[in-house]
This record gives structure tokens, C-alpha cells and sequence, in this order.
């Protein structure tokens, strides 16, 4: 797929790196929303440059992987992740280099969608998961350098705890300083 719009392409040129916390451009049609997130994606990807992200973010991310190994791969239905759950932050994973801690913590986030192992794209590893029902909480690229997806919502109402905290300023600053 392709831009039509130069102007797109001149601004895609110009990325760093890339926070999608939602879908891109939610005021666009589908067909044109889906084709400018793409490219986003394309390029953030094939420029190994920073990308985090976040909640609905980390969905487009693993469907955008997966369509362009196949294209008539359908969205993964997802289910709806309790608000307070533990989970547990992998081994050697980037996130936990990020928050210089592993093993179970526990976590707030408002329901939001999750995925399951299966539905996760074969180049993403987990590096968090819920331990209640094992869903994907986080997941990061094998082949890219700084690429990670965490289903933490940035834009609850809710106090964030402290590990949440520590885990979006550690995202963000890689994205930075990287």
C-alpha cells in the first residue's frame, strides 16, 4: 500500500521514533486510517527506530505484523482484562531491564483489550503476562531494536500505581535517550 498524499510521506520521513497509545487518526476513514498507520508502521519498523505501544496500540502493532505475513488474516477477537491483576515481568526481557525488577507485580489498568499467546505474532516475545489467565500484558520485537508493546493505559482516570509509572518513564525515556 501507498500513500497518495505527499504531505503524509514528507511527515513519516521526519519520525524518531513512535508512541501509539490508540489507532492513528481516528477522525480519517478506516481505509484511510489503516493505510496510514501501515506506513507508519512500515517505516518506524524498517528504520529500526523506537516504538512503544500502548493498550489499543499494542493490538495494531500485533495485527499490523501479522497481516503482512498474511493478508487475509482476520483481527484476533479479544477479551477484556480485569481492572487489578499480578503480573509477571520476564527474565532477561527489555522490560524488565526497564524497571530493574522481574517476577510478579501487581498492576491497575481500566478493561481494555487483551491477547492471548495465540494471537500474538511469532516475531514478538512476551515480557509480561497476567498470571491470573495468562494473556499477553507486554511483548517486545526479537529483531528490532527497541520495540515493545504493553497493555497498560496511560489515560486511565484511575491513580497509576508505582510500578506503572516507572514502567511508562522508562519507555519513554529509551524512546528519548535511546
Amino acid at each position: 500500500m501507498q500513500l497518495e498524499n505527499h504531505h503524509d510521506i514528507s511527515i513519516i520521513e521526519k519520525i524518531d521514533g513512535l508512541i501509539i497509545c490508540n489507532n492513528i487518526q481516528s477522525s480519517l476513514k478506516k481505509s484511510a486510517r489503516n493505510i496510514l498507520q501501515n506506513n507508519i508502521f512500515r517505516y518506524v519498523l524498517d528504520h529500526n527506530l523506537p516504538l512503544i505501544a500502548i493498550s489499543q496500540g499494542m493490538i495494531s502493532l500485533n495485527n499490523y505484523l501479522q497481516k503482512t505475513k498474511d493478508p487475509k488474516q482476520k483481527t484476533p477477537t479479544v477479551q477484556l482484562e480485569p481492572k487489578i491483576t499480578e503480573a509477571f515481568i520476564t527474565p532477561g526481557s527489555r522490560l524488565a531491564k526497564s524497571l530493574s525488577t522481574m517476577g510478579v507485580i501487581k498492576v491497575s489498568s481500566p478493561q481494555i483489550p487483551i491477547l492471548t499467546e495465540h494471537q500474538k505474532d511469532n516475531s514478538l516475545l512476551t515480557s509480561a503476562y497476567s498470571t491470573k489467565n495468562r494473556s499477553v500484558l507486554a511483548f517486545e520485537s526479537m529483531f528490532h531494536k527497541w520495540v515493545l508493546g504493553i497493555s497498560f493505559d496511560l489515560n486511565s482516570s484511575e491513580k497509576i500505581n508505582a510500578h506503572i509509572y516507572k514502567i511508562h518513564s522508562s519507555l519513554i525515556n529509551q524512546v528519548i535517550n535511546p
